[in-house]
């Protein structure tokens, strides 16, 4: 499993940080990554630039994408979710993703503005280290070995 966000700073890098040591992952900047092959499922911090849209590296990292068959999981970081017919940018990453036949096994979109809303994310991380250790979904098809 690895961790993968656009920026050693800010939220998105909190995020990431905090997603890693929950479930004892790799972390990487997107920069710094050069091959998606030996890992299973790939967890994305995507970070809002407003209007519903990717940070720009973000968005040129996924597109570039050419690696298939992966499993995702997504957590978007934010601000107005909840309101209104708001679907942020996580919507931009799925498209690409399942593009590339990728398999969501779960994502979540996180407030962070003005404050992180870190309860609702441990909240998350814990579903997701439990999920990870569940007998019936390490046999589905969303399991982590291919």
């Amino acid at each position: 499993i690895i961790v993968l966000h656009h920026s050693n700073q800010g939220n998105n890098f909190f995020v990431a940080k905090e997603i890693s040591k929950k479930i004892k992952c790799d972390i990487h900047v997107i920069k710094d990554v050069i091959n998606l092959e030996n890992y299973n499922i790939i967890i994305f911090v995507l970070s809002n630039t407003g209007d519903e849209e990717l940070m720009p590296q973000m968005e040129e990292f996924l597109e570039q994408l050419l690696i298939k068959n992966k499993k995702y999981i997504l957590c978007e970081l934010g601000s107005y979710f909840g309101i209104g017919k708001y679907h942020g940018c996580k919507k931009i990453a799925i498209q690409i993703l399942d593009n590339l036949n990728w398999i969501k096994l779960t994502d979540m979109s996180l407030d962070s503005t003005p404050e992180l809303d870190k309860e609702k994310l441990e909240k998350w991380l814990q579903e997701i280290s439990n999920a990870l250790h569940d007998d019936d979904f390490r046999n589905s098809k969303y399991a982590l070995s291919n």
